[in-house]
């Protein structure tokens, strides 16, 4: 029997109007298209809260930097360098940067110049306030003409007084060459020794004559008008017999400067006069030679050199009375160390103590005028075409007597443990990456695959500097610096307590192994770049690098990976190339691996000797660096992608119309745009083993195999090659 509600139903339908009828249709319809509008915008806000935008300072100011680059006019897919560098190559005459490389190496010289500008703070280290309160006082000219050497001339008071200001009131028969250079060294004056000892290895030192780099110039004629403009700074008297035997006895050492110099040192950069000298000092090496390289005692020493009272002289300038004895080893050479103790004798007998006396303050003069009046000063300017400007002055004073401290203060700031953190983070998934890409490398065979394997699992990696570094206290030490504070605020007097500080720490640290090479440390350890070091299968990321567009810890980690990540892969890719095939002493390729790497790079060769460019391209000669450039971005990007499945997918930055994948691709150009200013400036497309700009931004995104998708580049496009050149 029929449902009566379900006729009901039937017949009001009947009774509806035909537009009755297509009014309910069309709501009904209206009301599901409604319904699947309200579901899709529901699902969209889901999947797009990851790319919500980013509008914090930092991010703000990342936002700002990418524009300052990118022409988002531009068809990344046909041109991504004009993409990704069209605004700096705009403005970059302009802006005078002709690249970013240029302004990052200006911030850091600025950054590090800062370091001993900046007033002191709280949070400077105690050898960084010494510094800084140094450089203060050196540029404090108006103090040093104050003081009127007055400082100065106490000191040499102190000593006994100097024979061209005093004349006839100078005790002569007082001076004693030895008890007045231990008593200058004590106060830490800088006199120039009859001697001068550097460390030769742990507990031998070597012993030499006198240190005369420091007064070495080009003629008698330069020492002549440099002493008599000394004379009359000083108002002292030229007419003297003492004074016309000064220039005597420094002519004595002018002639034999080379001998004297370069007696234990391997030294041969110093010109010589005449070729009689030449002959004579070759005749020298001929017989020191034939003498034994073995450390001696000083015992054997004072044979040699009876009238110099070694222990006495060592034991009072080491500020330790008995560090020395006759057992102590040091090393010499017998024949020149006879010949230049017999010449001393000769010259201790024949010249007048007085003489000897003004030499000894004329080195401290030369040695510190720096910090003495304008007088005095102006005369070495005249002479020696010394930097007038005080601060450069001033600043490169502070690299003769605050060795390495600002560099050590500028690694410490770079690297604090936040940024170490991340980038050791960085290093390790893309070495975990890199590894599987060694396992999949179609042109090594499974002999060199292996031990490719065994050498990136033990690359290390450095960022900034090793640990010891960050011990302040230990490393304060290490620089000679530890329980360090001056105790007077005038800056003659500072130099002297540097000076006195510097000799106790020599001493002090003469058993101590000297394990690492603090000159190169420090060169690669201050360079804005980054490299690998196949020697010591180690990559370094110096702190200078992670500045400007390379790295901010602040910024999102799509700017950081593009950046510093695919410069990372590009260095650990230096460590698999043809320069690279030795490995724990030895060459881990076969010659079966070596035929198929031949064969498959030959397609980054032709791709890049076939660009149109001013002249023709030499795809060998650039051939390891654009393939660390292809590896390197390719396996940035994987890392980043790595990086966010661990973390959390980041938003995208506001104002800025890109994906941060996106973003990561135009990261890994910024740092190759470049425009030539003019035509005495830097040229970074000259011929060199990196490839042109342009090439190094295009070739490896347009052989990658993640960049076409980031920008949804159609295959057969520029950007995006049916056949990729895929080397790792």
């Amino acid at each position: 029997m029929p449902d009566p509600a379900a006729r009901e139903k039937e017949q009001c339908w009947r009774r509806r109007t035909g537009l009755e009828k297509k009014l309910i249709f069309g709501a009904s319809a209206l009301g599901v298209f409604a319904l699947i509008l309200l579901l899709v915008f529901y699902f969209q806000k889901s999947c797009d809260e990851p790319q919500e935008e980013c509008n914090t300072k930092s991010c703000v100011k990342a936002a700002a930097e990418i524009l300052e680059f990118v022409d988002l006019k531009a068809d990344p897919c046909h041109n991504f360098y004009k993409f990704a560098c069209g605004s700096f190559v705009k403005n970059a005459v302009k802006k005078d940067n002709p690249s970013p490389w240029e302004s990052t190496r200006t911030l850091f010289e600025n950054e590090m110049k800062a370091l001993v500008v900046d007033p002191i703070s709280v949070n400077d280290t105690n050898t960084h306030i010494s510094m800084k309160k140094f450089y203060r006082e050196c540029m404090n000219t108006t103090k040093i003409e104050d003081d009127e050497n007055e400082t100065f001339m106490n000191a040499l008071n102190e000593l006994g007084g100097w024979p061209m200001i005093n004349g006839s009131d100078w005790k002569g028969s007082d001076f004693n060459w030895a008890e007045w250079y231990i008593k200058a060294k004590k106060m830490g004056l800088p006199a120039l020794g009859l001697f001068h000892f550097t460390k030769l290895s742990p507990g031998i030192l070597r012993v030499g004559g006198p240190n005369l780099e420091v007064v070495h110039y080009n003629s008698k004629k330069t020492f002549r008008k440099l002493m008599r403009g000394i004379s009359e700074a000083f108002s002292a008297s030229e007419d003297s017999d003492d004074y016309n035997q000064l220039f005597k006895l420094v002519d004595t050492f002018y002639d034999h400067r080379y001998e004297l110099h370069t007696m234990f040192d391997d030294d041969d950069e110093h010109e010589i006069d005449d070729d009689e000298e030449q002959e004579a000092n070759d005749d020298d090496d001929d017989d020191d030679a034939e003498e034994t390289t073995e450390p001696k005692t000083i015992a054997n020493l004072t044979e040699i050199c009876p009238n110099v009272p070694w222990l006495h002289i060592l034991n009072n300038i080491s500020g330790n009375s008995s560090q020395f004895d006759d057992s102590s080893k040091v090393f010499y050479s017998n024949s020149l160390m006879e010949k230049y103790c017999l010449k001393l004798d000769s010259l201790l007998k024949d010249v007048k103590p007085e003489v000897f006396a003004n030499f000894y303050i004329w080195t401290i003069i030369t040695n510190a005028h720096k910090y003495m009046t304008k007088d005095v000063r102006r005369v070495y300017e005249d002479i020696e075409s010394e930097e007038s400007d005080r601060f450069q002055v001033c600043y490169d004073s502070i690299d003769e007597s605050f060795k390495y401290v600002k560099e050590t203060v500028y690694i410490r700031r770079k690297t604090f443990p936040k940024v170490r953190n991340d980038l050791f983070e960085m290093i390790r998934i893309i070495k975990e990456l890199f590894i599987e890409r060694l396992k999949k490398c179609d042109w090594m065979d499974e002999t060199s695959r292996a031990k490719a394997i065994k050498k990136a699992k033990a690359i290390e990696h450095m960022v900034g500097a090793d640990d010891f570094l960050y011990d302040v206290e230990k490393f304060d030490r290490i620089l000679g610096f530890d329980n360090f504070n001056f105790t007077s605020d005038n800056i003659f007097k500072m130099y002297m307590e540097l000076l006195l500080k510097q000799d106790h720490t020599f001493f002090a640290k003469l058993d101590e192994d000297d394990e690492d090479d603090w000159p190169s440390f420090f060169d690669n350890a201050v360079e804005v770049n980054a490299f690998f070091l196949p020697s010591a299968n180690a990559m370094i990321i110096p702190a200078p690098i992670l500045t400007s567009i390379f790295y901010n810890w602040k910024f999102p980690a799509f700017m950081n990976y593009g950046a510093m990540g695919s410069t990372v892969g590009h260095e650990l890719t230096h460590g698999f190339t043809q320069s690279s095939r030795e490995f724990e002493g030895e060459d881990w390729w076969t010659n079966t691996t070596e035929e198929r790497y031949t064969k498959k790079i030959k397609c980054i060769i032709d791709e890049y000797e076939s660009i149109p460019f001013r002249y023709r391209l030499n795809g060998t000669m650039t051939l390891e660096e654009n393939i660390a450039d292809f590896v390197g971005a390719d396996v940035g990007y994987e890392a980043y992608k790595t990086w966010v499945n661990i973390h959390s997918p980041e938003k995208k930055l506001a104002g800025v119309p890109l994906t941060p994948e996106q973003i990561y691709w135009v990261q890994t150009a910024t740092n190759f745009c470049f425009r030539k200013l003019d035509d005495n400036s830097v040229d970074y497309e000259e011929k060199d083993e990196h490839g042109i700009p342009a090439f190094r931004v295009q070739g490896p995104a347009r052989h990658s195999l993640h960049f076409a998708e980031a920008f949804n580049c159609p295959v057969g496009s520029f950007m995006n090659p049916k056949e990729k050149c895929v080397i790792l």
